[in-house]
């Protein structure tokens, strides 16, 4: 899939800057106005703040430490745990950060397309990039499989590369695939008000 996206856009004229694993870091997210098409294929989720309030983050690539700890303390990150690996850490990014420690602003119409799992569940993570100027933020509100995310990135990406309007790319990929099959989810965009 890596190769297929890299092309695709690659002949689309974009310049394709390749993150993974653990070079998937804070400083990386902290530049990401430095791009005007944005893909993340990691993790989202959620916690429960002692309010009772959701909040949503995306995943670094970055282990978990106590090195984070302060940060975690002023609600820029928390510590995150896949879903199906509990045993395994890494480093969350929350709304605050995201709106916070972003540097700079997008360019104009920028999409950022978050794949994984509840990466659109708290609209906040979105919000946050909104305020440096993101026009578009796409992702699920629930689990996903790998499989159909997999099927809907890649159709995705292909209209998104040849000029598609990122909603009607949206409107596209459901219509074309519908929910998952096996958790009911479809895609979500999120719109700047802007």
């Amino acid at each position: 899939l890596l190769h297929l996206l890299t092309t695709t856009l690659s002949r689309a004229g974009y310049v394709v800057d390749v993150r993974l694993g653990s070079s998937v870091t804070p400083d990386l997210f902290r530049n990401l106005t430095r791009y005007s098409l944005v893909i993340l294929r990691l993790h989202g989720g959620y916690g429960v703040r002692r309010s009772g309030e959701r909040v949503g983050g995306l995943f670094t690539g970055v282990v978990w430490s106590y090195r984070f700890y302060r940060l975690a303390l002023e609600g820029y990150v928390a510590k995150g745990a896949p879903f199906y690996a509990q045993e395994r850490a890494y480093v969350a990014l929350l709304p605050k950060f995201l709106r916070e420690r972003v540097r700079g602003s997008f360019p104009p119409n920028s999409t950022v397309v978050a794949f994984g799992c509840y990466t659109a569940l708290d609209p906040k993570v979105a919000e946050a990039l909104f305020s440096h100027g993101l026009r578009y933020y796409i992702g699920w509100r629930g689990r996903v499989s790998v499989e159909h995310m997999d099927r809907v990135l890649s159709l995705l990406v292909e209209l998104l590369a040849a000029g598609t309007d990122p909603a009607e790319a949206v409107e596209e990929v459901n219509k074309v695939f519908g929910p998952d099959p096996s958790t009911g989810e479809a895609l979500v965009l999120y719109t700047s008000p802007r």
